[in-house]
């Protein structure tokens, strides 16, 4: 039924065939319910933080009991919770519950991917002598950014010639 105040007949029938029915000097009241959404980030790597929110279709924010799981262990019970930090890669269902002023129920999913972190590797240590230069060696991801001082023809590229003026520590992050 559409939300409204309806009046109550009761009709009884007998096991013979016999039917009667009262109008009651009562009625019911039928309210609309609320209805949610869970919006914001899908995916995200392993150890980031996911942003989600709540988005309220319809009934008043304000009245709205609220109550998230996050199948991280975490929950949260106001409309907007923090952002969440998953640790292990997988699949993991959020789901949103409220409850209206009247009682009346409302609930949302929505399942979000959590990816591995990369396995970057820059291949063992090399020495060289003073004056020349090497050919440094990354794997294990999309795109990768050295943090070198000096030294380097490139920051963002996987194989970079390295010429440096003395020791140097060159790291990737991939």
């Amino acid at each position: 039924r559409s939300p409204g105040t309806y009046d109550i007949k009761l009709v009884v029938t007998t096991e013979t065939g016999c039917k009667d029915s009262v109008v009651l000097n009562d009625s019911v009241k039928v309210f609309k319910g609320p209805l949610i959404d869970i919006i914001g980030d899908t995916a995200a790597c392993v150890s980031s933080q996911l942003d989600i929110d709540a988005r309220v279709i319809s009934g008043d924010t304000d009245l709205l009991k609220w109550q998230w799981n996050f199948g991280n262990g975490n929950s949260f019970d106001r409309k907007d919770p923090p952002p969440q930090t998953y640790t292990s890669a997988g699949p993991y269902l959020i789901t949103s519950f409220v409850t209206d002023e009247h009682g009346c129920p409302d609930s949302a999913t929505r399942t979000i991917n959590i990816h591995p972190l990369p396995t970057t590797d820059a291949k063992p240590d090399a020495t060289i002598c003073f004056g020349n230069s090497i050919q440094l060696n990354a794997t294990g991801a999309n795109s990768y950014l050295w943090n070198a001082p000096t030294g380097l023809n490139c920051t963002d590229c996987d194989n970079p010639i390295a010429s440096p003026a003395g020791n140097t520590v060159y790291t990737v992050t991939g």
